[in-house]
């Protein structure tokens, strides 16, 4: 998970930084973050996250808020207590204690869904990997899985062995089971049945 910091004041930038990452290690913090244009770009990158946003940078890019994918929970950094427009989101203070900010911050990373470890191992194989594993559930040779690729042999075998190595299974009958968990293909497809 990626937490995006956003404070044009130095020490706050500084000081939630070393924070987080001391307290949250599995995390990377961003807090260079200048303009809403970079902030975009980086979040196309990942999936979900935690933006904590002092209120001066949102008020100056309020009119983008709404482009902020639902999966990234938005934490504001206020420097008084006062109800605002920016209610709706969770917030601690510049004020508030060490337990307090944590607490915040862990009840927004709550908030968002995690992917199971199946669906990330699956989110890890290319789109190639996913059809080769398709066609290997089928019941399909190396060979058929070649010239119906049109591909080498060399290069089916590479394949498999990628996806054995991702997934951690290392049998046909172990990766047509996770196929079909998965909804790669339907049990009737097999030749299990």
């Amino acid at each position: 998970m990626k937490i995006f910091l956003i404070s044009n004041a130095y020490l706050i930038r500084k000081s939630l930084s070393e924070l987080l990452i001391e307290e949250f290690n599995q995390i990377e913090v961003y807090s260079e973050i200048e303009d809403f244009d970079f902030l975009s770009t980086l979040l196309q990158k990942e999936s979900s996250g935690i933006i904590i946003v002092d209120k001066n940078f949102i008020k100056k890019y309020e009119r983008y808020i709404h482009k902020i994918p639902k999966n990234f929970r938005i934490i504001l950094i206020k420097d008084e207590i006062i109800r605002d427009d920016f209610n709706l989101y969770e917030y601690f203070t510049i004020y508030d204690d060490r337990k307090h900010i944590i607490e915040t911050i862990q009840r927004e990373i709550n908030k968002i869904p995690q992917l199971s470890n199946e669906k990330k191992r699956l989110k890890g194989l290319s789109d190639r990997e996913k059809i080769i594993l398709q066609l290997i559930a089928k019941g399909c040779s190396s060979k058929t899985i070649a010239e119906n690729l049109n591909i080498s042999i060399q290069t089916v075998a590479t394949h498999r062995k990628n996806i054995s190595n991702k997934l951690e299974i290392k049998t046909v009958s172990g990766l047509t089971l996770y196929a079909i968990v998965n909804n790669l293909i339907k049990p009737e497809d097999t030749n299990l049945i």
